[in-house]
């Protein structure tokens, strides 16, 4: 794929001629997503959409009992793409893409996969930098991806020079022993970094929490329990859509929180570099938000209904409930309906639920926030955005895996993973080219 937009936040050299390629993908994940979240859960769309998809067809990973790859199988046609291997490496060198003493180049040289410790790293076949200011964050494939597969996340902060899209991947045991990579198996999320992440408690964000409070009114309960789905955030969305972030825009994100929200600020430790794998570089780190379990929660499905219990929520709930009043007053009985349930089954027949933590997120004009819940024993976080700018809301879906029917998170389990992002980087574009192509 060739983009010569001007807005192209990537630049691509495509080695090894396809063994993976780089695309867009379909908010609607080619018509595969369910018809209401099509319908009405832009968020779900929207992360759906995000970022460039890393696909590729006809590779196999054979796995022993305890989820280490031993050995891995390919297509005829999978394998051509590694014909001629060395030769393109020393074209790659030649060209000046890679150095001829570094590390990426020693590693490669040994094959296009390898092993390290309980991980298994795989070449894409892909050089890349980054452009404009922009990073790109190289995670798992969310929303839907391969079972038993596990990305481990790395930023590409670099603008100048080329480096190597190796996946560190993870296994899970599967009584197949196999896993067959087809379709997406990571992602890349265009970032800007430099967004300022600070937490506040709730009760100093009454002009942030207006939002949320007008939202939840009497009239959305009342057209929720007639027709759902009411539609109305994505009503919100769309006469909040000449929102955008300036440059003179100095971005910020608060998180409101209680007492008893567990909320941390991390930054990444582990940048893809032309020097190898770093866990820090000179330029300011990347910031992000991690929000863990605030009680115990199980999860019961059978395909079509749920039975969901908290343990430890009731006593935080009528907490957060007198605070709340103290701010809206008797009049925020129906706002209160949407902090105090902790969770609920996403709807009938759909095998997803949503945790809705004390904590809300209100962001810089123009900026959304981006949700991933973290994936479990048994059940997978999903990946959304949140236009945190006009409603400050923070809630994660996750999909229960129906072999197991039941599912435990403990509380302090980490669950989901914050990350503001400017909504412009949502059409952000990128450039693949050959190794006999000349850049325009």
């Amino acid at each position: 794929m060739q983009s010569s937009d001007c807005n192209h936040c990537l630049e691509v050299i495509d080695v090894l001629g396809g063994f993976f390629t780089l695309s867009h993908r379909s908010s609607s994940l080619d018509g595969s997503a369910p018809l209401r979240a099509v319908q009405a859960c832009t968020p779900f769309l929207e992360g759906n959409a995000y970022g460039f998809h890393l696909t590729t067809t006809g590779i196999g990973l054979r796995l022993d009992r305890f989820g280490n790859v031993k050995a891995v199988q390919l297509t005829p046609q999978a394998r051509s793409k590694l014909s001629s291997y060395q030769t393109k490496l020393r074209r790659v060198v030649r060209q000046g893409h890679l150095d001829a003493k570094g590390i990426w180049l020693e590693r490669l040289a040994t094959g296009a996969w390898w092993p390290s410790g309980r991980s298994f790293n795989l070449w894409t076949g892909l050089l890349a930098k980054s452009r404009g200011g922009v990073w790109m964050r190289l995670t798992r494939a969310y929303n839907r991806e391969t079972i038993g597969l596990c990305v481990r996340e790395s930023v590409l902060a670099e603008q100048e020079r080329y480096v190597p899209l190796v996946l560190e991947m993870s296994c899970a045991p599967l009584p197949s022993g196999l896993i067959r990579l087809g379709g997406e198996v990571a992602c890349l999320n265009p970032i800007r970094p430099g967004c300022g992440l600070s937490l506040s408690d709730f009760g100093k964000g009454r002009t942030s929490l207006e939002k949320f409070h007008q939202f939840y009114s009497p009239d959305y309960f009342r057209e929720k329990n007639s027709s759902p789905p009411t539609k109305k955030y994505k009503q919100l969305v769309a006469q909040s859509s000449g929102l955008t972030a300036t440059d003179e825009t100095v971005p910020a994100c608060t998180l409101f929180v209680s007492k008893f929200s567990k909320v941390e600020l991390r930054k990444t430790n582990r940048y893809l570099t032309p020097e190898g794998i770093k866990t820090r570089i000179r330029e300011a780190p990347f910031e992000y938000a991690v929000i863990r379990n605030t009680c115990w929660l199980r999860v019961a499905s059978d395909g079509f209904s749920f039975d969901i219990q908290t343990r430890g929520w009731s006593r935080k709930a009528r907490h957060i409930r007198r605070r709340w009043v103290a701010m809206f007053g008797g009049r925020s009985d129906y706002s209160i309906r949407s902090i105090t349930n902790y969770s609920a089954p996403q709807a009938k027949g759909e095998a997803q639920f949503i945790i809705f933590p004390p904590v809300w997120a209100a962001t810089t004009p123009g900026w959304s926030t981006m949700v991933e819940g973290f994936s479990g024993r048994g059940y997978a976080g999903f990946r959304g955005l949140i236009w945190t700018d006009v409603l400050p809301k923070v809630l994660g879906v996750f999909e229960v895996d129906n072999r197991r029917g039941v599912v435990s998170i403990r509380n302090n389990v980490p669950i989901m993973r914050l990350i503001p992002v400017p909504r412009d980087l949502m059409n952000a574009t990128f450039e693949v080219r050959g190794l006999d192509a000349q850049r325009c």
